[in-house]
């Protein structure tokens, strides 16, 4: 899925689309998004790969392996790509895909405690009307959400003004959404991914449905 004006040699199967990496540096991160990729790699790959991670890391990096950063704290979010590409490349063998996996285990880990507030009607319509706010309590600096109702159990999400790194648009982002609507009480999901910046579409949206 490369981009229509980026070579094939261009296009980085983590990252994407060279030309927006100059934007992630505006970018910032809630200390609870960049705490949790410590704990997952503990939990899903062990001591050991979480060590070979530390080494793969710039020290500014390491830093927020070694000790949590502050939960409500802004950290800037190439420090996060950095380390999320270095997961990919380690613990996940460039298996890029599995961050459709993560992205769903950082919404468990978060929608049902510092973010519970979101839940609080129970409904995967209720959920996703309010993904604008979920996305600004992750991130600072890089855009928005839109959502729009396609009728009955169906959703429309579009990013505004917003581009994010390959990995997490096409699969991280993705992978939060399903968890969001399995926890709000959605069966049947359905996550599409249908446009991406990356693709050289001029936004990123994803169509979602549950039953």
């Amino acid at each position: 899925m490369e981009p229509h004006s980026t070579s094939k040699r261009a296009f980085d199967p983590v990252l994407g689309d060279p030309r927006f990496a100059p934007r992630y540096a505006a970018y910032e991160v809630k200390g609870t998004l960049l705490g949790a990729r410590r704990r997952y790699v503990q939990e899903e790959y062990g001591a050991e790969a979480l060590a070979k991670l530390k080494g793969a890391v710039s020290a500014e990096a390491r830093q927020y392996l070694d000790d949590d950063p502050l939960p409500f704290a802004w950290y800037p979010l190439e420090v996060l790509v950095e380390i999320d590409r270095q997961i990919v490349l380690g613990p996940m063998d460039g298996r890029v895909a599995e961050m459709k996996y993560f992205g769903d285990r950082i919404a468990r880990y978060d929608l049902n405690t510092l973010y519970k507030m979101l839940f609080k009607l129970g409904t995967p319509s209720f959920v996703l009307k309010r993904i604008g706010t979920a996305y600004g309590l992750y991130f600072r600096g890089g855009g928005g959400v839109r959502a729009e109702s396609l009728g009955d159990r169906r959703m429309q999400l579009s990013f505004r003004d917003a581009v994010q790194p390959y990995y997490m648009c096409k699969y991280g982002i993705s992978g939060w959404l399903h968890a969001s609507v399995d926890l709000s009480g959605g069966r049947n999901i359905g996550i599409d991914h249908e446009r991406c910046v990356h693709s050289g579409d001029p936004t990123c949206v994803w169509k979602v449905s549950w039953g």
